[in-house]
């Protein structure tokens, strides 16, 4: 084939491309339709590979189907498994590069060359032909650069230190998840057992309200004790609506933490009684800081954040040093006026900008207030974290006297409501009295799972603080019972594996040897 019409018809194809593809560019917007049918598509998709719900769904069954199910936790697994990726990549980019080329060459004429006498200025008459029109060349060379190889280095450091970041705000979502999942639960289950009673006491609400405007109406007793009757009755029905609309979005909040379709109807097992009986705290505070300041995510976070920023002033440092390359390679040209068609070669360069010495003084300064800012940062942190202990192991305190408290009045109202009943069956009591105390016993009631629900947020809240992570590992491949199981056990355990029971014995300066980070 003739080379000439080659390179035309080559040059002729890459403009068409060039020309088609950059006039094919335009706005896209949605498609409605299309963006209707995928979301379906991905509804479906989300309910994939869940486990069906039996009879019941107890608490340790919804914090598991939580772990594994919740999209946004989800979410969180997928960066740490990213990050790991690309940290593996980093660590990759220490290697020196190995670089392999291969190219074609041609052209449509030969190409001749002349020499010129130097002392003359006089072109001789011979002419040299010394390349072939058509060429094809390749190259293998490995090549490593010093700074190149300090400046990965740094690199991948940081790049561990984004994974176990990533790590942290994984554990750091399961806390709360998990918190949110309990407080869900007993407000979910609160309106399971409330749901029906307060219908039949609104309802039996209502008649006694007939009946006294009925009284009313004929005159058979003082306006003003009819009017005071009818004030009650309103009274206690708007307390019962609500606690109903109070409760009524509860399930669906459960549902959406458990990925379970809003709509879909699921029965909650009452919770054991280690769970409405919850025990008191047995840790002392010095017990209490030292497990966080090992544990905690938050503070484990941010020297992971300090790390990588020291080493962003180690990669600016590397500059004021020389840079030296190394240079090796195998080469091949299938030119036929070459004497050697094949060589190997290699090469050794240093450059190094001159100037950059200027900047040593500065570098260094910045080195130093860095070094201070992070470590004034880390104190910061670190002085947070300890009050956060003592604020959440006071909420703790707090919130369970207040639900002993409720506990003391949920059994008074109690008896007085089974004392009504008793009564109204004797025709001894009248019924307005009976919804007066039947009211009050769904109050009780309800405000036993409210105080009960805040011991477990404010447990949530310290668990967290603390860093205890409910489960280790991928959770993606354990069965539903086996993973419900370990939740129990971990929600039993008041210790972090990473520090058991018997090592909690320090004070709080001790562990702060380990935040001497960025030392080495």
């Amino acid at each position: 084939m003739n080379t000439t019409f080659l390179i035309k018809k080559i040059s002729l194809a890459a403009i068409l491309a060039i020309g088609l593809s950059a006039c094919s560019v335009g706005i896209r917007p949605i498609d409605n339709n299309a963006l209707l049918t995928q979301s379906k598509l991905d509804l479906v998709s989300m309910q994939k590979d869940i486990e069906p719900i039996g009879a019941t769904i107890d608490l340790n069954e919804a914090i598991a189907r939580g772990l594994k199910y919740n999209l946004d936790f989800k979410v969180k697994q997928y960066e740490e498994a990213l990050a790991t990726d690309q940290q593996s990549l980093a660590a990759l980019e220490m290697l020196p590069k190995v670089v392999g080329t291969s190219g074609y060459y041609s052209r449509n004429n030969d190409l001749i060359n002349y020499s010129v006498n130097p002392q003359t200025g006089q072109s001789t008459p011979q002419t040299y032909l010394s390349t072939d029109r058509q060429i094809w060349s390749t190259n293998f060379a490995l090549s490593w650069n010093i700074l190149d190889f300090g400046a990965s280095y740094y690199n991948a450091r940081q790049q561990g230190d984004r994974m176990l970041i990533a790590l942290e705000r994984r554990r750091r979502a399961m806390h709360n998840l998990t918190q949110d999942i309990r407080t869900a639960y007993l407000r979910a289950y609160a309106a399971q057992i409330l749901e029906s009673v307060a219908k039949e006491t609104i309802a039996e609400s209502e008649i006694v309200l007939d009946k006294a405007r009925r009284a009313e109406r004929l005159k058979l007793r003082s306006p003003t004790e009819i009017l005071k009757i009818q004030k009650t009755i309103l009274d206690n029905i708007r307390l019962l609506e609500a606690i109903q609309q109070e409760l009524s979005t509860a399930r669906y909040e459960l549902a959406s933490y458990m990925n379970i379709r809003p709509g879909v109807s699921y029965k909650l097992a009452k919770p054991d009684s280690s769970v409405l009986s919850p025990k008191q705290i047995k840790f002392s505070m010095d017990e209490l800081e030292d497990i966080a300041i090992a544990n905690n995510a938050e503070l484990r976070e941010q020297i992971y954040t300090a790390r990588i920023a020291k080493d962003d002033i180690k990669k600016n440092m590397l500059r004021l040093f020389p840079g030296i390359s190394f240079n090796v390679g195998n080469n091949y040209n299938s030119n036929s006026y070459l004497v050697n068609s094949t060589w190997r070669d290699a090469a050794v360069q240093v450059s190094w900008n001159l100037l950059n010495v200027l900047s040593i003084p500065g570098q260094i300064s910045a080195m130093e207030n860095a070094e201070s800012l992070y470590d004034k940062k880390k104190s910061a942190v670190l002085m947070n974290l300890v009050t956060q202990v003592h604020i959440a192991r006071l909420q703790y305190d707090n919130s369970y006297q207040a639900m002993q408290r409720n506990e003391s009045l949920l059994a008074v109202d109690k008896k007085l409501n089974d004392i009504s009943t008793l009564k109204m069956e004797a025709e001894v009591e009248s019924r307005l009295e009976h919804v007066i105390y039947s009211t009050g016993y769904i109050l009780s009631l309800l405000r036993k799972y409210q105080a009960l629900s805040q011991v477990y947020n404010a447990e949530g809240k310290l668990r967290s603080t603390l860093g205890q992570e409910i489960v280790a590992g991928d959770i993606s491949k354990v069965p539903l019972k086996e993973l419900s199981k370990q939740v129990g056990a971990a929600l039993q355990d008041w210790v972090p594996k990473e520090l058991p029971a018997e090592s909690v014995k320090t004070s709080v300066t001790a562990p702060i040897e380990m935040l001497q980070y960025g030392r080495k």
